[in-house]
């Protein structure tokens, strides 16, 4: 395969909207498979958030898909694999819809606190993700941003641990 063809097969869809019914997940996740197989795709990677509650300081990549044999070369990557839980909206549609296509499918996710854009949690996953695919990308802007949100999270852990103690001072929640 020459280069030109697997720069074609790397194609990526993204957005920032998701669809808010149902109905319209399952239409749009059909299309955007059926549209990745006409392109001559055999596996889908979706990404997104693994959020845990709590501030990483290396950020775990964690992950769940349909092929094993995939899933061992990525738990050679790093990357974790979900023992439990499920994968919710665009994200499972598009790995569970893609195996009734007989297309590979992998779920990749940054570990994160859910109370930040977590730009350390979104490079863990795309190391990975260029590492698997053979690609390289620019990162140090999003590096950058990393260290900021570092920053930014210590002073949140910083006003919740002032929070805990206040609360174990007084006995008072409200």
């Amino acid at each position: 395969m020459g280069q030109r063809e697997r720069r074609r097969r790397r194609s990526a869809v993204h957005g920032d909207a998701k669809p808010s019914n149902p109905e319209a997940a399952y239409e749009l996740a059909d299309k955007a498979l059926e549209i990745g197989q006409s392109l001559g795709a055999d596996t889908i990677f979706t990404v997104g958030a693994y959020i845990t509650g709590e501030f990483a300081r290396e950020p775990r990549v964690l992950g769940s898909g349909t092929d094993k044999e995939l899933l061992k070369e990525l738990e050679s990557l790093g990357v974790s694999l979900i023992k439990e839980g499920s994968i919710t909206w665009m994200n499972g549609l598009l790995v569970g819809l893609a195996k009734l296509r007989n297309l590979k499918a992998v779920f990749l996710s940054g570990e994160t606190s859910g109370y930040i854009v977590d730009a350390k949690a979104a490079e863990a996953v795309l190391r990975v993700l260029t590492q698997k695919l053979g690609v390289q990308l620019d990162l140090s802007g999003l590096s950058k941003r990393g260290r900021e949100s570092k920053r930014v999270s210590k002073q949140i852990k910083q006003m919740q641990d002032r929070a805990r103690a206040e609360q174990d001072e007084t006995g008072y929640i409200g």
